[in-house]
C-alpha cells in the first residue's frame, strides 16, 4: 500500500467535500470585487506586514484575490 492510501485512510474523515468547488466560487467573487470596487480588493490580499499587526483574516481571503 502506498504512502497517499495510508494518509486518505487516516485524514480522510476530515476532508472537505467539494472543495475545489468552493474555491472557484471564491475565485469568481474576486473577480466581480475587482470589478465593482478596485480598492475593496486591496483588504483582502495577503500582506505579512499587515498580518503581524492583527489582520489576520487575510491569511484566509487571499484565495479570493484573482
Amino acid at each position: 500500500m502506498n504512502w497517499l492510501n495510508k494518509m486518505e485512510r487516516k485524514f480522510g474523515k476530515y476532508a472537505i467535500p467539494n472543495l475545489m468547488k468552493y474555491v472557484a466560487i471564491l475565485y469568481a467573487l474576486g473577480a466581480v470585487i475587482q470589478i465593482v470596487n478596485p480598492a475593496l480588493l486591496d483588504l483582502l490580499d495577503m500582506d505579512f506586514g499587515a498580518v503581524l499587526q492583527g489582520q489576520v483574516w487575510r491569511l484566509v481571503t487571499f484565495v479570493i484575490d484573482p
